[in-house]
């Protein structure tokens, strides 16, 4: 269904519990009652148009975002930004303590430092890039997008434009959920039943939740900031700013 400002946060919910993670980083909170979506971003202050179109990609599949919208990238960034913030503070910190839980348990401790090495590794790519994010892709989006309100390009901007670009990151973008999948697969067909298979299990369980995080985290970038920002370097470079 195509989720609008009439539909019931409720049933938004309802539709899908994927969701949750996305109404949780908006600041939203269980226990809306029969409030509309409308009403509940009003509510808690969220750009109802950025809510709807990012409900509605995940809940759609041939659901295309605006290249341009009543909504500037401000709340995209805040939001990529909090995400990077839950994978570090939270999901990180979780998925290694389950992995030295598999020491207490007989046989476990031969097994741990090999998955902590590879969780490890993959850990210090994914930081390494969402770093990249937050020291230059966002501040450069953020830069674009105040130019392109103002109508006014400041020098520090003509700089960067001419080394950079979001079609730069466009290709850096690589898919790195491959390793979590490497990493899932080896404990699915290599690793014996040491705990009676629940502590595996419950790594299984947020190795396939931090996946599906990071593929909803990356469709935003990709479908959402990155086309949005590419449109307005095109402006900008054409003179047609939006307060020119």
């Amino acid at each position: 269904m195509i989720i609008a400002k009439e539909t019931k946060m409720a049933d938004v919910i309802q539709s899908d519990n994927q969701l949750l993670p996305i109404v949780h980083r908006l600041g939203i909170r269980l226990g809306f009652g029969e409030k509309t979506v409308g009403q509940v971003c009003l509510d808690y202050a969220v750009d109802v148009n950025f809510f709807l179109e990012i409900v509605n990609l995940f809940c759609n599949a041939g659901y295309t975002p605006a290249r341009q919208s009543v909504y500037g990238v401000e709340p995209v960034v805040a939001y990529l930004q909090k995400s990077h913030a839950f994978f570090r503070e939270q999901k990180f910190p979780l998925i290694e303590a389950k992995i030295k839980q598999l020491a207490e348990y007989p046989g476990g401790e031969g097994y741990v430092p090999l998955i902590q090495k590879f969780f490890a590794s993959y850990m210090s790519e994914f930081l390494e890039h969402i770093k990249h994010e937050d020291v230059v892709v966002f501040p450069y989006s953020l830069m674009v997008s105040s130019s392109f309100q103002s109508g006014e390009i400041s020098f520090e901007l003509t700089s960067k434009m001419k080394e950079y670009s979001m079609s730069s990151f466009r290709q850096e973008h690589d898919d790195i959920e491959e390793k979590l999948s490497d990493l899932r697969n080896i404990l699915i067909k290599y690793l014996p039943p040491i705990d009676g298979g629940e502590v595996v299990s419950s790594i299984l369980f947020e190795l396939s939740s931090m996946e599906k995080e990071l593929e909803n985290h990356s469709t935003i970038e990709e479908r959402i900031l990155v086309p949005r920002v590419l449109a307005m370097e095109e402006r900008l470079k054409e003179g047609k700013a939006k307060g020119s």
